[in-house]
């Protein structure tokens, strides 16, 4: 896995890192895993990544520790669930773009927002109460499309009345 030293990084989804992971720790708990035992690597990784039962749990993990950090940055002043997202070099065309949304969770907040591909991303604080997340996928591969996501204070979201 890949360490990332910037110090508002907070996680990522990145399902080679993850499955190389997985591999590190059965080669490094054989007695846990005897039914590797006698396998290379490839073919334990084409193991791994044919489990979706193990990607399902890693996905259910992130999305669970993406909502508590929501709920820490969403606090106070601000308008429980509501979200104001900005982004910058969407796809193919680069282009930028904002959205007023609705999200009570890491699930709904990342299907709301991420393009409808495989993506691969890594999460950042944006401030003290922001994220921003850097996504890379076909139509953005170098990983410039970036997400910037804070929460809405109350007088925004009666000044939008209508977008809920």
């Amino acid at each position: 896995m890949v360490e990332n030293k910037d110090p508002n990084f907070l996680m990522e989804w990145d399902t080679y890192n993850i499955a190389q992971a997985q591999l590190e720790f059965i080669k490094e708990n054989p007695d846990e895993y005897p039914q590797y035992n006698g396998m290379d690597d490839d073919d334990i990784l084409s193991t791994i990544y044919a489990d979706t039962d193990f990607f399902e749990m890693e996905w259910e993990s992130l999305t669970e520790w993406l909502t508590e950090i929501m709920q820490k940055k969403n606090y106070r002043n601000y308008y429980k669930h509501s979200w104001d997202v900005k982004v910058e070099n969407f796809g193919w065309r680069s282009s930028n773009g904002e959205a007023k949304i609705k999200a009570k969770d890491g699930t709904e907040l990342l299907q709301k927002i991420l393009p409808d591909t495989d993506c691969t991303f890594r999460i950042f604080h944006d401030g003290r109460t922001g994220i921003k997340i850097q996504n890379f996928h076909h139509d953005s591969p170098t990983g410039n499309e970036w997400y910037h996501v804070r929460p809405m204070t109350i007088k925004e979201v009666e000044e939008h009345e209508g977008w809920i």
